[in-house]
Order: C-alpha cells, then structure tokens, then sequence
C-alpha cells in the first residue's frame, strides 16, 4: 500500500475546513502540482523559479 504524498496531507486537511472555500497552490515543481491537482486543489499557474 503507498502512503499519501505530503502534500496531499495538508490539502485532504484544507478541504475538512469549514472557513475556506477555494485551496490554491502556488509551486514551481510538476510532480507537486500533479498531486494537488489530483486532491482537487487548484494550480492556475507554475511559479517561476526564480520566486522559488
């Protein structure tokens, strides 16, 4: 059995909130924002690396 990615952790976290409605990510690594994306967490965008 695979263990949940980190990052899937805090999203999972964020969606049992009740105060927030809309989880955005913010990242510049695309094995990242696949997970998130696949936790239903929005990624509109790759940051740059140099804001990394």
């Amino acid at each position: 059995m695979a263990a949940n990615p980190l990052i899937a952790w805090t999203i999972e976290t964020g969606h049992e909130l009740e105060y927030l409605d809309q989880l955005i990510l913010s990242s510049d690594d695309e094995e990242i924002m696949t997970v998130a994306e696949e936790y239903d967490c929005e990624v509109p965008f790759q940051r740059p690396a140099e804001l990394a």
